[in-house]
């Protein structure tokens, strides 16, 4: 309702529980990425497991959207050098993070987003939690407040995210 828009890194178990939810959000204009499959730390796997996580999770996302995934964010943002440099995608990690999943309420996590944000930050919500669901279009008004603007990974980097581990623009 608010013309945001977002990159939703999605689990590949997930996705394919709920595919009618990730074509909507691709329809809807945002972006899809991985999360890994089941939501591993991936620098506690053997290596090889570890880019399966990724890269068969970024296959089977791909296959149900249609749309390309090009990206993943590590679940806990644990992940290393070597895990980058097999997975070959651009590790997406945040600037801010709303500790939503610590369940402060709606305004804690509109001040810790939209009131704290900077062009170029990426922000770190969970769609899974009800207080973020809830907080999404007041966090989008204060941003658009600040003459700020919500928009997909791929677009804050201009179309081309660049390798390695990213934090911010």
């Amino acid at each position: 309702a608010e013309r945001g828009r977002a990159t939703f890194f999605m689990l590949s178990s997930q996705t394919a529980a709920y595919p009618d939810i990730a074509r909507r959000a691709v329809t809807e204009g945002n972006e899809v990425a991985t999360h890994t499959i089941n939501h591993p730390d991936l620098t506690s796997l053997p290596l090889p497991e570890a880019k399966s996580q990724v890269l068969d999770s970024a296959a089977a996302i791909s296959g149900i959207t249609g749309q390309p995934v090009t990206m993943f964010r590590p679940p806990y943002g644990e992940v290393n050098d070597k895990i980058i440099q097999v997975v070959g995608i651009p590790s997406i990690h945040w600037s801010i993070d709303t500790n939503d999943w610590r369940l402060p309420g709606q305004q804690a996590l509109v001040d810790r987003s939209a009131a704290a944000a900077k062009p170029g930050d990426i922000i770190l919500f969970h769609d899974t939690h009800e207080d973020t669901v809830a907080a999404a279009g007041a966090v989008v008004r204060g941003l658009h407040d600040r003459g700020l603007e919500l928009v997909t990974v791929t677009q804050l980097f201009g179309g081309r995210v660049p390798g390695g581990r990213v934090s911010a623009r």
